[in-house]
């Protein structure tokens, strides 16, 4: 059939896995339907898949929103939804996530806005060369300052790798003291 994936889609699912975001998909989609895209998204074994099969409700209700951040096992403050609906945007406010809009749902900026988004993109490529925005950062610690770095850190730091920069990051901010280096 015809589905393809959105501009940038395969690469920024493909970023969230590489740094260690924990990501999920969440779907008014029954399984059935759902299938064929996911499979052309190239969603790795592990990561939750919430289908409409699986909730109550669909949206503009929560349940696949909360649903996920269960499967997460992550703060729902922590988690923003992408999606290209207001009733995307909705269920993110009801299950008080970060909304993210997209503009491939036939809905305009304003709308999407209106309905909550946080920030609007064209599309999941333009979301990915601004994921900063959105404080999707990866941070790279030098050895010799990972103890002193973590012992002042707190829950919101999600990642640390030790070493140099790995392209095709971008160098976002440095730590004077400590030679941490944020990259996204």
């Amino acid at each position: 059939d015809g589905i393809r994936p959105l501009p940038g889609a395969v690469e920024l699912l493909r970023h969230l896995s590489a740094t260690g975001c924990p990501w999920a998909i969440a779907t008014s989609g029954r399984m059935a339907t759902a299938r064929p895209t996911i499979e052309r998204l190239g969603v790795p074994e592990g990561v939750p898949i919430i289908t409409r099969d699986l909730v109550a409700h669909a949206k503009p209700d929560p349940d696949l929103f909360l649903a996920a951040v269960e499967r997460l096992g992550v703060a729902p403050e922590d988690v923003f939804v992408v999606g290209d609906s207001v009733w995307d945007m909705l269920a993110a406010r009801r299950a008080r996530v970060l909304g993210i809009g997209l503009l491939s749902g036939g809905y305009g900026t304003e709308e999407l806005e209106q309905a909550g988004a946080y920030r609007v993109y064209d599309d999941p490529a333009m979301l990915l060369a601004h994921l900063h925005e959105v404080g999707v950062l990866r941070v790279v610690v030098p050895p010799s300052a990972r103890d002193e770095l973590c012992a002042r850190c707190d829950d919101d730091v999600t990642e640390f790798l030790c070493g140099g920069r790995e392209e095709p990051w971008t160098l976002v901010g440095t730590e004077y003291d400590t030679g941490a280096r944020y990259y996204v």
